[in-house]
């Protein structure tokens, strides 16, 4: 009786891989998440969005409270399409999606930094440095009196 060789192997149709946490994973479902849930993301995600984003003004995309709520939304509906079908959240499919989103809406905003350069006047920065230099060598006198 001859028992099964590796080559028998490669024939399989699933095989079960090891995850990061540790849990069997069917490679079928992986390759299913990858196609299937781009299209279920262009399906039900991707249309409300779309909608919503063209008829907000350009200017106005880099806001946050503009489209904060809408884009939140989608995050939302990724992933709640993510749970539903099982498919991991974090995924390369997802991250490839939102690539595209932000490349085609965000492309012109950056990190608006606001930068208000809040100097204290000259005098009120002498007064307190010529206090502080005051205030050490009284320190340590009292220090050293108490020893």
């Amino acid at each position: 009786c001859m028992g099964q060789i590796y080559s028998d192997l490669d024939d399989e149709v699933s095989y079960l891989y090891l995850d990061e946490e540790e849990f069997f994973e069917e490679e079928d479902q992986v390759v299913a998440c990858d196609e299937i849930y781009n299209d279920q993301i262009a399906l039900y995600c991707w249309p409300r969005f779309h909608a919503t984003i063209t008829t907000t003004a350009e200017g106005t995309r880099c806001l946050w409270k503009m489209i904060g709520s809408i884009y939140s939304e989608l995050v939302i509906c990724t992933g709640l399409l993510a749970e539903i079908m099982d498919c991991p959240v974090s995924s390369p499919t997802l991250d490839a999606f939102f690539v595209r989103i932000h490349a085609e809406y965000f492309a012109k905003c950056s990190l608006l930094t606001r930068t208000l350069v809040l100097q204290a006047p000259a005098g009120t920065v002498t007064v307190l440095v010529s206090l502080l230099v005051c205030l050490v060598p009284l320190s340590v006198a009292l220090t050293l009196c108490k020893v």
